[in-house]
């Protein structure tokens, strides 16, 4: 209230009554020597706690992952303690409860309009639509990198995808790529499996650190179309 001198807050697990003293940190007060800060004009105190998304799977005394998703998609279960002083005693507690849902499931990526003619390809452009961001482009056999300059390929080619995430908090580990025209999907040479992504008989996959290059013979049915573009997504 009004009258408190101070404000202090502490982080329990879901049982509101152990307190989170991990050394491996999933959550953590960004100034951890003053965990409150205020009051401001409106008497009110504030903190600010940082999630490290790098640490979900290490942390099971608070994140609760999906089973069928694993660590990419659950919740951090925890409880936050806060406490107002008069001085150096405590006069008043509130203890609430907090589910923080999170779905690193859902990210998606597009390398788009991909020029075509019946004899090859011309241009490309690459456009990303991302929630997590997860960076998309065409390279090479031997590179991750993207290709700055990307020559003409003709049918029965060899198409090189590379992604890899803009944050090193998370890394890739399933996905599925496709081919599309005009909104719809013409073949998938990437699905999502068990244990990561699966390959088809035409594409081919390689990693180096949280890079992945994806390999795809293309195929007939991208040059039949009257459409001049394809996308994959």
């Amino acid at each position: 209230g009004s009258d408190a001198t101070s404000f202090n807050v502490i982080l329990l697990l879901d049982d509101c009554k152990t307190e989170y003293t991990s050394t491996n940190q999933v959550l953590k007060f960004k100034n951890p020597l003053f965990p409150a800060i205020g009051p401001d004009l409106n008497n009110m105190y504030s903190t600010e706690i940082i999630v490290d998304t790098s640490k979900f799977e290490s942390s099971p005394d608070l994140v609760f992952w999906d089973t069928y998703f694993g660590f990419s998609k659950g919740v951090l279960k925890m409880c936050i303690k806060t406490q107002a002083y008069l001085g150096d005693i405590s006069v008043t507690f509130q203890k609430e409860r907090i589910n923080l849902l999170y779905d690193l499931t859902k990210n998606s990526f597009t390398v788009s309009n991909v020029v075509i003619s019946a004899s090859g390809y011309t241009m490309q452009t690459v456009g990303l639509n991302s929630i997590y961001d997860v960076l998309a482009c065409r390279c090479n056999y031997t590179s991750y990198a993207c290709d700055t300059k990307v020559s003409a390929l003709e049918q029965n080619e060899l198409l090189f995808i590379c992604l890899r995430p803009n944050s090193s908090d998370v890394f890739i580990s399933n996905f599925d790529m496709a081919y599309t025209q005009a909104g719809k999907e013409v073949n998938y040479f990437v699905n999502m499996g068990n244990d990561g992504p699966e390959t088809s008989f035409l594409s081919a996959l390689f990693k180096s650190g949280d890079e992945i290059r994806v390999i795809s013979r293309l195929i007939s049915d991208l040059f039949i179309s009257e459409e001049k573009s394809f996308n994959v997504e």
